[in-house]
C-alpha cells in the first residue's frame, strides 16, 4: 500500500487508516525507515541510448555546464519574477548565479535571492554576501523564527506526513518569495544525490583494469570528514570489490543489524528484516549510462522529492522547479563516468569545474557546508513549537501499530538533548504520529 499522493482532507486520511490497516502499517514503516511511503522503484520506460563519454575532465565539465544551462533555462521559462531559495552553499549558490546569467537573455525581469539567515558551523552568510555582491543582488533574509507559524502545517505537507524538520523553513522562504511577487520558485534539491560522487565508485576503475589509477585517486580524495589513506583504500576499493564475494546471507544479516534501532517496535523490525532481505544493496555504481539513468528516474527518493515539490507548490500557490532533477540534465550526468564526478579529489569536483564561470572561487572551492542544527534548535525550542513536539513523544498511535516501542520517548529526549541533529533522525516518526492523530 502507498498513501494517497495528496490525502488533503480528514475524510481521505480516515479512509487510508481504515481501508487497509496492515497496508498502512507497512507504508508507515517504509516512511519511518526510508522517508518514502513506497519502498519499491517506480516503473519507467524512459532511458538513455547514448554511450558513456571518455573520462576527459575538461570535456566532461563542458558537457555538464551546457546541461546545467539548459536545465535552468527550462526551469525559468515563462516566468517574469523568479526567486531562488539559496544560502551560499555550492549547489544553491551556483543555481542563483546561473539563473541571474540566464535571466539576462530571457523574459525574466526580477530575480530574488531568498535565504535562511542563521549562523553556526559552516556559516553560509559570508559566501552569500560575496556572491550577491558579485551579482548585484540584495538577498532577502528569513530567520528561523519566521518558520514558527508554519510548523504545524509542515508536519503534514500535502495531507501526508513530511519527514524533514526543515520543511517549515522551506514554507517560510517560499511564502516570503510569494509575497515579494515571485511567480516561479527554484531550489537546489537533488544536487547531493546526482553531483556528489562516491568514493566506492573508484572500484570500477579496478574492474576496468586500472588499479594504480584507482589507488592514486582514492588516496587523493579530500573528504569533509577526513580519513587516513589506509581507511580510504579499505572503504572505497577493498570493501566494494570484496562485497560481491561475501555470501548473501552474511551481507543481509549485516545490513539488517545496522538498520535496527533501539526505538523500533516489532512491526518495524519485521519490515526492516523483509526490506533488507530482498535487497542486498549496491556496492559499486551501475556501469552503463542506461543503468545509471534508470536508477535515478525510478528511485523512490526522486519520486518523493517530486511529490514534495507538488505539495509545496499547492501550499504556497507559486510554481516550483528543481532544475538539478531535470530529466535532460540527468541524461547528461548518466553519460559521465561515475568516478569523474570526484574530479580534482573533491566531492562534486566535476560540478565545481562546470560552474567555474558563474561563481566566485571562494564559493566554488569551499569544502565546508552549513549545518542546519542551529536553525532547527531555534525552531524546536520555541515556546509555541516545543509543547506540540512534547505532546507527540508518547507516539501512542505508532506504538499501537507496533512501529515504535515503549522506549521511544526516552530515546528521543536523550538523543535530542545531546544534539539538535537527532531531530532529523526522529522527525518521520513524529510527523507520522501527528498525521495519524489528525486522521
Amino acid at each position: 500500500m502507498t498513501l494517497p499522493a495528496f490525502a488533503a482532507t480528514a475524510a481521505e486520511r480516515q479512509q487510508a487508516v481504515t481501508a487497509d490497516p496492515n497496508g498502512l502499517t507497512g507504508a508507515l514503516a517504509a516512511f519511518l525507515l526510508l522517508r518514502t511511503f513506497d519502498a519499491e522503484p517506480s516503473a519507467s520506460e524512459d532511458t538513455v541510448a547514448e554511450t558513456e563519454w571518455p573520462p576527459m575532465l575538461d570535456e566532461l565539465a563542458a558537457h555538464l555546464a551546457t546541461g546545467l544551462e539548459r536545465a535552468v533555462s527550462r526551469a525559468i521559462e515563462g516566468a517574469d519574477h523568479v526567486a531562488v531559495l539559496t544560502g551560499g552553499g555550492v549547489d544553491s549558490g551556483a543555481l542563483l548565479a546561473m539563473v541571474v546569467a540566464k535571466a539576462r537573455g530571457a523574459s525574466v525581469k526580477h530575480v530574488e535571492a531568498v535565504a535562511l539567515h542563521f549562523g553556526g558551523p559552516g556559516d553560509d552568510r559570508p559566501h552569500l554576501s560575496r556572491l550577491c555582491g558579485d551579482l548585484g543582488l540584495s538577498p532577502v533574509r528569513v530567520t528561523p523564527l519566521e518558520a514558527v507559524p508554519f510548523f504545524a502545517q509542515a508536519l503534514s505537507l500535502g495531507g501526508r506526513p513530511d519527514p524533514w524538520p526543515t520543511t517549515a523553513f522551506e514554507l517560510a522562504l517560499a511564502s516570503r518569495a510569494r509575497d515579494l511577487g515571485a511567480t516561479r520558485i527554484l531550489a537546489g534539491f537533488g544536487g547531493d544525490h546526482v553531483f556528489n560522487g562516491e568514493g566506492r565508485d573508484l572500484a570500477l576503475l579496478v574492474k576496468q583494469g586500472h588499479p594504480v589509477r584507482a589507488v592514486r585517486e582514492a588516496l587523493a580524495l579530500q573528504l569533509p570528514e577526513g580519513g587516513s589513506g589506509l581507511a580510504k583504500l579499505r572503504d572505497f576499493l577493498v570493501a566494494p570489490l570484496l562485497a560481491d564475494h561475501v555470501p548473501h546471507s552474511l551481507r543481509r544479516a549485516r545490513r539488517i543489524r545496522r538498520q535496527q534501532q533501539p526505538w523500533m517496535g516489532p512491526a518495524m523490525l519485521q519490515f526492516v528484516g523483509r526490506h533488507f532481505s530482498a535487497r542486498p544493496g549496491r556496492s559499486i555504481a551501475p556501469t552503463t549510462p542506461r543503468a545509471r539513468y534508470h536508477e535515478w528516474v525510478t528511485s523512490p527518493w526522486r519520486r518523493e522529492l517530486e511529490l514534495r515539490r507538488e505539495a509545496l507548490e499547492r501550499t504556497i500557490g507559486v510554481s516550483r522547479r528543481n532544475p538539478y532533477l531535470d530529466p535532460e540534465l540527468l541524461r547528461v550526468l548518466a553519460r559521465i563516468p561515475p568516478h569523474c564526478l570526484l574530479a580534482d579529489g573533491l566531492q562534486k569536483g566535476l560540478f565545481r569545474r562546470a560552474i567555474a564561470r558563474w561563481v566566485p572561487e571562494s564559493l566554488r572551492l569551499r569544502r565546508d557546508k552549513a549545518w542546519l542544527e542551529p536553525a532547527i534548535e531555534t525552531l524546536v525550542r520555541h515556546p509555541t513549537v516545543a509543547p506540540q513536539l512534547e505532546a507527540l513523544l508518547d507516539a501512542r498511535e505508532l506504538a499501537a501499530r507496533g512501529l515504535v516501542n515503549s522506549r521511544f520517548s526516552h530515546i528521543v529526549r536523550y538523543e535530542t538533548s545531546r544534539s539538535a541533529s537527532a531531530w532529523v533522525h526522529f522527525w518521520p516518526a513524529l510527523s507520522a504520529e501527528a498525521w495519524l492523530r489528525g486522521a
